[in-house]
């Protein structure tokens, strides 16, 4: 009698995982369940690229862009690879001035990431996209080798002008502007990201 019931018992967890496998292969097919990943599908030199030409994909694109910029300017990746990469054939002021700012910093111990809060598509059509993104940037660090590592938070609001050259999303230009902290009053008409409506889903990449 044992052995029958736990022949049933391991009949019915096959059912139950064939059951399961069928259920979330339908379901990363259809409109719900798991969705498509909207980039990105390489990374290059640290930098990485391949994005959908949709909100989703310029959303992504604009914040790996403003993370690539921060580990640039950490020494983590080149500015180089950036450029390469992600920067249109004419890059504007905001941008150029980033990368010149970025441009050969060495690798060292201190650490600041960049960490997407909210992100906006302002705007989208088939050749660009205005994308804001708040970010979080949280920094650790020493002035000099042997002071007290201390820890920094900002928040910042950063807007990508992306354009579509060459079969992906590559920034034309940039703007950064402090703010606003989640402790202030977003007004209604007071030109914030924060105002208009958020893109969903969690916009983000890791390069060691």
């Amino acid at each position: 009698m044992r052995w029958l019931i736990a022949a049933a018992t391991a009949g019915l967890l096959v059912v139950m995982v064939v059951l399961s496998l069928h259920s979330c292969s339908g379901a990363g097919s259809g409109g719900g369940g798991v969705r498509a990943g909207h980039g990105p599908t390489t990374v290059t030199g640290g930098v990485p690229t391949g994005y959908t030409r949709d909100r989703a994909g310029a959303a992504t694109a604009a914040v790996n862009i403003v993370q690539a910029l921060t580990q640039a300017g950490q020494g983590r990746t080149s500015v180089a690879a950036v450029r390469s990469a992600l920067a249109a054939s004419h890059p504007g002021p905001g941008l150029t001035k980033s990368m010149d700012i970025a441009s050969g910093r060495e690798h060292d111990s201190n650490v600041l990431n960049v960490l997407p809060a909210a992100v906006t598509v302002e705007s989208l059509h088939p050749e660009g996209a205005h994308v804001a993104v708040w970010t979080l940037a949280v920094s650790r660090d020493s002035i000099t080798p042997g002071d007290p590592v201390s820890v920094v938070t900002l928040w910042s609001s950063t807007t990508v002008s992306l354009v579509w050259e060459h079969g992906d999303w590559k920034a034309e230009d940039l703007t950064t502007r402090s703010g606003p902290t989640p402790d202030e009053v977003v007004a209604p008409n007071s030109g914030s990201p924060l105002t208009r409506p958020l893109q969903g889903g969690y916009y983000t990449f890791y390069v060691d």
